[in-house]
């Protein structure tokens, strides 16, 4: 008995060693809450993820990598930041986030306060900007609204009903939003057993169930799709879907400016082509009249010049995965050119 105590003792002592470990150099989740409005979001709290770059975050009352929301200052000007993954940007320190870099890059170019508010969020998709834009636009009462996309956002965020917003049709062809009240996790090990949604919150279960999600995942598997997805032609599908997205960001939010990211495979830079729905984007932001920057050949430019893709890290593959801080670097020069000279009208 004394030998089976010594090694439950050694095993918990261990785990205890393991989850301090974790939680300052790999994932220290804050926890999830339910927001009538917002759905899912973060707790407030300090979050530290180190499986792809490495940061200490803060996350505020609303789930969002920033300070709190205060009131609006009379001579403050808010700019707000909607996007992913990409722009919630975890993978990086506060400091060199394209939000953070804009604001240090426009302060010096406006007699008025700024504030630029990072709410990014994991799995966010332009079906979540649009049917949220009346709780942001009332919350944030923001001046000008910056909106990060990519391909995939057309391709699978959006059209996704097993996520907290999605988008559909309706009887009479109408593209909508779809607000899923019941999402509660995109981790497959978590949707199987929602009653352990708790313990993810150590960092050592929390290490496993993401070993144990790739596990589950299948490879070739399909991504539940809304009725968007019909069985008429793919290109057809894409522009009906772009030319909405891009109409209804220019009803819902004043002052809009779409930064697209692209995929880039810098093994074959030079035949790094254009996507169709980044075609699709511009066409319909320059006829909406809404201001668009394509990172596309800035990031192309940047790598020719110092052979450093604006994408990946030291623990990853380099040029995968999220932005690094190169490529935050360049998107926040982009937003400081394009509204040097915009800020004080």
């Amino acid at each position: 008995m004394k030998i089976i105590f010594k090694l439950v003792i050694s095993g918990v002592i261990a785990l205890i060693v393991w989850e301090i470990i974790l939680a300052n150099t790999t994932i220290n989740t804050t926890g999830y809450k339910d927001h009538p409005e917002l759905g899912r979001i973060y707790k407030k709290g300090t979050y530290i993820q180190g499986t792809e770059g490495y940061s200490r975050s803060k996350i505020n009352s609303l789930g969002m990598r920033s300070n709190e929301i205060t009131k609006k200052g009379k001579n403050e000007i808010r700019i707000l930041a909607l996007g992913d993954s990409y722009t919630e940007a975890f993978q990086v320190d506060e400091s060199n986030t394209y939000t953070q870099i804009l604001e240090e890059e426009l302060k010096s170019k406006t007699s008025k306060k700024l504030n630029v508010i990072n709410a990014g969020r994991s799995g966010g998709s332009p079906a979540h900007y649009i049917h949220l834009s009346n709780f942001y636009n009332k919350n944030i009462n923001q001046d000008y609204t910056i909106i990060q996309l990519n391909d995939d956002d057309f391709k699978v965020d959006m059209l996704d009903t097993t996520r907290n917003f999605y988008v559909i049709k309706d009887e009479n062809e109408n593209f909508i939003t779809v607000f899923n009240r019941n999402f509660q996790s995109a981790n497959v090990l978590l949707q199987k057993f929602p009653q352990f949604k708790g313990l993810l919150e150590f960092s050592v279960l929390r290490v496993g169930a993401d070993k144990a999600q790739k596990l589950l995942s299948s490879p070739t598997e399909v991504v539940s799709k809304s009725s968007v997805v019909t069985s008429g032609d793919d290109s057809d599908e894409n522009d009906l879907l772009v030319k909405w997205t891009v109409e209804s960001l220019k009803k819902k939010y004043s002052n809009v400016v779409i930064v697209y990211l692209p995929t880039i495979n810098y093994e074959d830079i030079k035949n790094s082509k254009p996507t169709d729905i980044e075609k699709l984007l511009e066409k319909y932001c320059d006829l909406n009249e809404v201001g668009v920057i394509n990172m596309r050949q800035h990031y192309i430019d940047y790598y020719s010049r110092f052979k450093t893709p604006s994408n990946g890290f030291n623990n990853t593959a380099p040029g995968s995965g999220h932005i690094n801080k190169w490529g935050h670097r360049l998107v926040g020069e982009q937003l400081a050119l394009y509204f040097e000279g915009r800020l004080d009208k």
